[in-house]
């Protein structure tokens, strides 16, 4: 039997249906649409001490093959206050070997409702380079939201397609100090057989690992981070706080192949990169040969080569496809003049094996604060090459990319650190040479000339040596302006007339350089009717007193070491004569020592200070200690001498 619904009434059933979806629209209009995100659903304890939440960050990384990776990855970031608008802008790079694909931009206020959608046609597209490269291919995608009220939230979600396997995630979920977490999570996919390389740091669990469908997976999740406190003297972030590097076993860039499970394996893929590219016109080798003809020893036609590199060429950024990681040939950079740090440092190894001299390429992580490289995880972490000449009695590190650089320096900025060395037969870790406190010193000389009035004059000789040379090296060559800008910043007189400057750097290529300055101090000692208040230290006084915390956690780290060392002569004015002098003071602690003496001769004070500072790490239990130090230093380059007139 065949049943139906009879039509029975037709009419009617067309007005409940016009009803129903009337009442419909009408709840639809009427109930707010459902929150994304909501300030109210982050704990209080990650808000303490924070201007930004990562709400969620999801990275999913597929190593597709030797010639393909993707990254997928889910952004939300709520800003709590102004200074974390900088973590709510969207920013990625991209290149002739990576293609970005914007998927999605939202923004919501506190209560999580949308503000507005960010469209892909409202990313900013600019040139990588900021100026500083002459030929670059790589650019940036940028996104910066315009929010007046706080908090408020972004979402971002994009997907980097990256021809070729070199590159692998280094995750870093908690980005920056004041920075708390909420949920982050980082899943690496390979094919099943394929070695997934890691190091995790900080991590309380370790790899969840999977298989399913001849894909192998390997994830971490992070939640509930607190906001880290920057401390003074602290490690890198990267190593305080949870952070995973990951890097590929075998591998492909631009069609050349290498594996990277050995810093030796890695050192022949770079091998591969420079080959062929050391080769120099015979015209130019029949230069250099008589260039050196009579130079005194190999070490010093090392020297001689390395200062006609300063003179012909300069330092220009060349990131085009896989010049980012490979050399300009020699070749090329005799004929303009010009290339960077990777073609500089091949341009003079190249240069020294046409005068029978072995030299080698070499990769290192620079950086002014020490970065280190992770010596037991062989990955790409360098940012910057530089030459190692290794002799039968001595080692000679170039720093290729400067035109004023003293022979033989590396400073501050490449120093004491692991790097890796390019030899014959693949990759070797050497450690770049550490300056001692004692060679990096700042040695002053002064006499002033005290008058009646408070005001005085005064001649300062100062020397500067190895890593406290670093700052004189770009200031003797730089234009008078920014030079007394920059002495008038950091003499640290209350009140003075520069009348003369010199700067002279050591003729013999040490890393020294004198400051000689003539001066007129104008109120320099305090008057109370008869008696004169004449500070002690003239030009070295530190005020400098690490923060408090609440609770130090991290240990006390102290990167280099230093000495100073200060006499200073004063001459009495006529009729006065000293009516309170300080006592010596001597600190003696694991952090440094300190001296500091008055000797009083007829006419005239002689003041010496000085200041050993140790390199070193401390557990953070000898923080009271160590900003006591500071505080004891800092109130006795506070005290002064008592004069009294007849």
């Amino acid at each position: 039997m065949n049943r139906r619904t009879p039509k029975i009434f037709p009419h009617f059933n067309k007005m409940l249906a016009g009803l129903f979806y009337s009442v419909l629209f009408f709840i639809l209009m009427c109930v707010p649409a459902f929150a994304q995100y909501p300030v109210s659903e982050i704990p209080d304890s990650l808000k303490s001490n924070a201007v930004a939440v990562i709400r969620d960050n999801t990275m999913n990384f597929t190593f597709v093959n030797l010639k393909k990776n993707v990254y997928s990855v889910h952004s939300v970031i709520t800003v709590l206050k102004k200074t974390g608008d900088k973590f709510a802008a969207f920013t990625e790079y991209y290149d002739h070997f990576r293609k970005i694909t914007f998927r999605k931009g939202m923004i919501y206020n506190a209560n999580g409702t949308l503000i507005r959608k960010v469209k892909s046609s409202e990313l900013n597209d600019y040139s990588g380079s900021g100026g500083a490269s002459l030929f670059v291919d790589y650019r940036l995608k940028q996104f910066t939201p315009l929010v007046s009220s706080y908090p408020y939230t972004v979402e971002y979600e994009f997907e980097e397609a990256v021809d070729g396997s070199f590159s692998f995630p280094d995750w870093l979920p908690q980005i920056d100090y004041g920075i708390a977490v909420q949920n982050s999570s980082l899943q690496v996919n390979v094919p099943a057989g394929y070695n997934i390389r890691y190091k995790a740091f900080n991590m309380h669990d370790s790899c969840r690992e999977s298989e399913q469908h001849g894909v192998k997976s390997c994830s971490w999740l992070v939640q509930n981070l607190k906001a880290l406190e920057r401390e003074p003297f602290s490690p890198e972030l990267r190593f305080i706080s949870p952070h995973v590097l990951t890097a590929p076993s075998d591998f492909e860039m631009d069609e050349y192949k290498g594996n990277m499970d050995t810093w030796k394996d890695f050192g022949q893929w770079l091998n591969k990169l420079d080959a062929g590219r050391d080769v120099l016109p015979v015209s130019t080798v029949s230069k250099l040969e008589e260039m050196v003809r009579n130079a005194q020893d190999e070490k010093d036609k090392i020297r001689i080569l390395y200062k006609f590199l300063q003179s012909k060429t300069r330092y220009v950024s060349v990131q085009l496809g896989i010049g980012g990681l490979q050399p300009i040939p020699a070749s090329v950079v005799d004929q303009v003049g010009y290339g960077d740090c990777k073609a500089l440092s091949n341009y003079m190894l190249a240069m020294l094996k046409a005068v029978g001299i072995k030299s080698y390429y070499t990769t290192v992580k620079a950086g002014d604060y020490f970065p280190q490289m992770i010596e037991d995880f062989p990955s790409f972490q360098a940012n910057h090459a530089i030459l190692f000449v290794p002799m039968k009695k001595d080692t000679v590190w170039l720093e290729c990319t400067s035109q004023i650089c003293p022979f033989n320096y590396l400073g501050m900025f490449t120093s004491d650190r692991m790097t890796l060395v390019m030899k014959d037969d693949g990759g070797e870790l050497v450690r770049t040479r550490m300056y001692p406190a004692n060679e990096n010193f700042l040695y002053t000389k002064a006499k002033v000339r005290m008058f009646a009035e408070g005001n005085a004059s005064a001649t300062i000789s100062r020397s500067y040596g190895g890593l406290q040379f670093d700052e004189m090296m770009y200031l003797e060559h730089a234009p008078d302006n920014d030079v007394k800008d920059w002495l008038y910043k950091n003499i640290d007189i209350p009140n003075y007339q520069l009348k003369l400057y010199s700067i002279t750097g050591d003729s013999t290529d040490k890393p020294e350089a004198s400051l000689k300055l003539s001066l007129e101090l104008v109120n320099y000692a305090s008057v109370s009717g008869k008696r004169l208040f004449v500070p002690c230290n003239l030009v070295s006084k530190s005020d400098y007193f690490p923060a408090k915390t609440r609770e130090r956690k991290q240990p006390i780290e102290v990167s280099y070491g230093f000495y100073d060392a200060d006499t200073v002569e004063y001459e009495l004015p006529p009729g006065f004569s000293p009516e309170f002098s300080p006592s010596p003071v001597s600190l003696n602690t694991p952090f440094g020592d300190y001296r500091a003496s008055i000797l009083i001769m007829p006419g005239k004070l002689i003041y010496c200070r000085s200041l050993l500072f140790r390199k070193g790490t401390y557990p953070a239990s000898q923080y009271p200690d160590f900003q006591k130090f500071f505080k004891d230093i800092a109130n006795a380059d506070a005290n002064k001498i008592i004069l009294i007139g007849k």
